[in-house]
């Protein structure tokens, strides 16, 4: 068998293709880091978005109790003030 040296075109080929393969390489690292920083910031966000619903469920409770102990408290000032806002909302909806 006879072993032929690698022409000058050969040489050039091998070159572009190691040169491509290194270029697709790049890519798929910059790709991967890309999704791992996207996928680390959506968690963020899903995380950071179950503490304002946790913090809005927590106000919500607490000014439900603080209106509960004002209506016990004063039951006719409650009433007076109900009254006011549905004669309002009534007035200001089937006026044309």
């Amino acid at each position: 068998m006879s072993t032929s040296t690698p022409t000058p075109d050969d040489v050039s080929t091998q070159r572009v293709m190691e040169a491509v393969s290194t270029g697709v390489n790049g890519i798929k690292n910059a790709a991967r880091t890309a999704a791992n920083s996207t996928d680390d910031a959506g968690r963020k966000a899903v995380s950071a978005m179950g503490d304002l619903g946790e913090d809005a469920y927590a106000t919500g409770a607490k000014v439900g109790t603080k209106v509960a102990r004002q209506v016990e408290a004063q039951p006719f000032a409650a009433l007076l003030v109900a009254g006011s806002v549905g004669l309002i909302a009534g007035f200001l909806l089937t006026r044309r």
